[in-house]
């Protein structure tokens, strides 16, 4: 697969109807300085882990957003296997996230 940077362009032209209110939620903290991140079922086959940065200017002002995002399938499949309950804590979490970060969805 291969991924096109979209600067400059609207994310929203990319994100399904379903999911824009989440992303407005999102977008919405990290303008108003506050880095957002979160772990994403998108569907059966593909999990990633998304970060959403302000950018800032050198005033400090924010004037946009840049977002990050690693496919991390392969680690939640491993831990699904190791904690398949939804409701039980795992603690295979990445150093640095935890479980009150992850929003499940799917």
């Amino acid at each position: 697969m291969q991924i096109r940077p979209m600067i400059g362009d609207s994310i929203f032209l990319t994100i399904p109807t379903h999911e824009k209110a989440d992303y407005t939620t999102i977008y919405e903290a990290v303008l108003n300085g506050k880095p957002q991140e979160r772990a994403k079922r998108w569907n059966v086959d593909l999990y990633t882990e998304e970060f959403f940065e302000p950018i800032k200017d050198s005033q400090r002002n924010v004037v946009g957003i840049a977002i990050f995002a690693n496919d991390i399938t392969e680690r939640k499949n491993a831990e699904n296997v190791v904690c398949p309950s939804p409701f039980r804590k795992c603690s295979r979490l990445r150093p640095g996230i935890s479980s009150e970060k992850i929003l499940r969805f799917g």
